[in-house]
């Protein structure tokens, strides 16, 4: 652990883990967008994620093929992809904390669990909203 003098700054820690370097403009675009698609590509290596990609399908087919408001439609498109985007955070936080705390640990647990809630949120949001744009369309 690094000591700070009295009345200094400790500066910034390095990480350990040295960063490629990306450059600016075109050149930092183009690896953020390799390091997104490696991390969906990681994703689909998680059951749950492809569980949800596969729903995913179905719920946007179906955007296109039940008559609904297009309020309905943009608030279903939004929590489709939401949902998706909760998983994709549940997985980076049960990777991190598969890392940092390889045993079972109360607090390892609560964090695993804060973040599939959130998934479950989400898909109950999808869920409540289908019912009421199905009710809206077919009365």
């Amino acid at each position: 652990m690094r000591r700070i003098a009295k009345g200094k700054a400790a500066g910034p820690v390095k990480p350990a883990v040295a960063r490629p370097a990306g450059g600016g403009g075109l050149r930092h675009l183009r690896a953020a967008a390799a390091n997104s698609l490696r991390g969906l590509l990681d994703a689909l290596h998680e059951t749950a994620f492809r569980q949800e990609c596969a729903v995913g399908v179905l719920h946007y087919a179906a955007l296109l093929l039940v008559p609904m408001d297009i309020a309905f439609c943009l608030a279903l498109a939004a929590a489709g992809a939401a949902v998706l985007a909760a998983e994709l955070l549940n997985t980076a936080v049960e990777a991190v904390v598969d890392l940092v705390s390889p045993a079972w640990h109360p607090l390892a647990r609560k964090a695993k669990d804060t973040a599939s809630a959130s998934v479950f949120v989400l898909l109950v949001l999808t869920l409540a909203l289908w019912c009421a744009a199905l009710v809206s369309a077919f009365g």
